[in-house]
């Protein structure tokens, strides 16, 4: 029998650390934006009837009723029980499903408080902007988080944001302590975790 000894040959790709803060700017980006939650939306969702459209209607009420049959004889009845429309801005009216959400979502935090509770954690306040309580947040925020302090964020080892490649966020940087962050997040994270060193 005979053998032999082949080589064999390593390759190694390597991310450049000018893609990998981008990346990772990019994900403590989203973080961020996670963090917003579920925004409704406040306009109008279908158009409300035209006053033409209103006036046809009464006319075929009228008509209806000049010849004996059964029609409609208030203005919500011709509008099949309809509540008045909203007038918006530009003086466009329609319907919007946001008091129906808002009631929905009240109703929840009425019958299911600490499920209510759980959903809403994870986001900001919506009125006053308060950041998450921990686990989801720094842990600076009172709430109902599971009652822990997240870890300490460190700072990252190298810059997040590139000026060279003009990588790692869409907007400008922040400026802090003579680094540079992907946000004013992440540079208060910095603090933060740095107090008292």
């Amino acid at each position: 029998m005979s053998g032999g000894k082949g080589g064999s040959s390593t390759t190694k790709v390597e991310v450049p650390a000018y893609i990998e803060d981008a990346a990772k700017a990019n994900l403590a980006r989203a973080d961020e934006i996670a963090q917003i939650g579920y925004t409704p939306y406040y306009g109008p969702d279908v158009a409300a009837f035209t006053p033409m459209q209103q006036a046809s209607f009464q006319n075929t009420a009228d008509t209806a009723s000049a010849f004996g049959l059964a029609a409609p004889t208030s203005q919500r009845d011709i509008m099949g029980g309809m509540p008045a429309p909203t007038t918006y801005a530009g003086g466009v009216s329609g319907y919007s499903s946001a008091p129906m959400y808002e009631q929905s979502v009240s109703e929840l935090q009425r019958q299911r408080p600490g499920q209510y509770d759980a959903l809403m954690a994870p986001f900001i306040n919506p009125v006053t902007g308060t950041d998450p309580a921990a686990p989801f947040g720094d842990g600076s925020a009172a709430g109902k988080g599971g009652g822990t302090v997240a870890a300490p964020v460190s700072a990252p080892s190298s810059d997040a944001y590139s000026e060279r490649t003009r990588t790692g966020y869409v907007s400008q940087p922040y400026l802090y302590d003579g680094r540079t962050f992907a946000s004013k997040a992440d540079a208060d994270r910095y603090k933060e975790s740095n107090r008292g060193r």
